[in-house]
């Protein structure tokens, strides 16, 4: 049966399916869909610019549709968090998801310089 190995970490699509780069001020969602019988555990780290001030907030959204690119996202986010990566840190965060799919968005709150956002997904056994 082909598909994702569980406990083997795979990289998204780079977030915005091009690239890492989150723009000065932009938003990134990734879709997201755990499958129907597992849940996953999400693993996002964000590095800032070095002459960046303010950081990264990570939104995850339940869509309204188990079935990848159908649905819409809650209007309000399950949860978030805010990255400080101002001067160049790197942090990140981790996160479980039950079956389903979401939306998960990164938000970068410095209107002056870009940021880098990497996303993994680990299927839970």
């Amino acid at each position: 049966m082909a598909g994702p190995t569980p406990q083997t970490a795979v990289k998204f699509t780079n977030m915005d399916g091009t690239s890492d780069n989150l723009s000065a001020g932009g938003t990134l969602t990734e879709e997201v869909d755990t499958g129907q019988a597992y849940g996953v555990e999400i693993i996002i780290n964000v590095t800032g610019n070095a002459s960046a001030t303010d950081g990264v907030t990570i939104e995850v959204y339940m869509k309204t549709d188990t079935t990848a690119n159908s649905g819409v996202s809650c209007n309000d986010p399950m949860f978030s968090v805010e990255l400080d990566v101002s001067g160049g840190a790197s942090k990140g965060t981790s996160f479980i998801l039950d079956p389903g799919t979401y939306d998960i968005k990164a938000i970068n709150n410095d209107s002056s310089y870009a940021a880098t956002v990497e996303g993994w997904k680990r299927l839970l056994a």
